[in-house]
């Protein structure tokens, strides 16, 4: 992820996913990137074969893509629109399975997937939210989950959750890269499980400092533990304490995965953080 030029946003018309396509705008005019909105219609499968939906059915759902792409969310600064972001926005309805075409889209040029953490009512929460983790795990390129009325600003202090004992410099490089687009600080976080014996040793975490210093010598780097049997409780309550505007983590990081990446964290993450969270995919 060296730059953001060209973002995806999907939708599925909820509050939420406005919100992540207004997060999209802002940064889209910071990075001075276009958009792809798409919403992907996708019938309830009852064990008939899928049909395309009729031309009455396209119509409308083209009229609300429309809408939802010319519209912000209520009480926005330019009355309800959006039309004085200098922001180029294609938008597309497509048909198929959400989270297979999602991933298949993240295939292309896209530098950056937007998406919203939740979908709108209960069942559109668990249907949504499902597709927002599998989407996050599976994607070609980054991810990034908007919480429910997140507002953009400035990201300045990025707080990465990772473990100390793997020295990939792949991980560093990937989160450098990041830290170098947004200009950050990064805090590096690992979540140690109570009444474990040790902390881990001070020489891992010099080699990830060292690591990061020759990756981005440039960069701030300060490294953190804390103690919580539920990491993403763990995540959560160091980032009330530690200014944090975006959680990064990084998909098959295999020493994490029983722990910041088990399907039941990943999931919980993306369906219920109060920050934005980029999921990044290990090269």
């Amino acid at each position: 992820m060296k730059e953001i030029k060209k973002i995806l946003v999907p939708t599925d018309f909820s509050e939420n996913a406005r919100t992540a396509y207004e997060y999209a705008i802002d940064l889209a005019e910071q990075f001075n990137a276009k958009i792809d909105v798409v919403h992907i219609y996708s019938p309830i499968d009852d064990g008939l074969p899928l049909v395309y939906p009729d031309k009455v059915s396209s119509l409308k759902l083209k009229e609300q893509l429309t809408d939802f792409v010319s519209k912000s969310i209520e009480n926005d600064d330019d009355d309800g629109y959006i039309s004085l972001r200098k922001v180029k926005v294609n938008a597309e309805l497509l048909f198929g399975n959400v989270t297979n075409t999602l991933v298949d889209l993240s295939k292309n040029t896209y530098d950056l997937i937007v998406m919203g953490s939740l979908g709108g009512g209960s069942f559109a929460e668990i249907v949504f939210g499902s597709v927002t983790t599998k989407v996050a795990q599976e994607a070609h390129c980054p991810v990034l989950v908007i919480p429910h009325n997140r507002r953009y600003h400035k990201v300045e202090h990025l707080t990465y959750a990772c473990d100390f004992k793997h020295k990939s410099f792949k991980h560093p490089a990937l989160v450098a890269d990041v830290a170098h687009i947004f200009k950050a600080k990064i805090n590096m976080l690992y979540v140690q499980h109570l009444g474990e014996n040790q902390e881990p040793d001070k020489i891992y975490i010099d080699d990830m400092l060292a690591v990061f210093k020759t990756e981005a010598p440039q960069l701030s780097v300060t490294a953190h533990i804390v103690d919580d049997d539920d990491v993403f409780e763990g995540i959560n309550r160091f980032t009330q304490e530690y200014q944090t505007d975006m959680v990064v983590l990084i998909t098959k990081h295999h020493s994490l995965i029983q722990k910041f990446l088990h399907p039941s964290v990943t999931k919980e993450m993306a369906m219920y953080t109060n920050l934005p969270l980029l999921v990044l995919k290990e090269v």
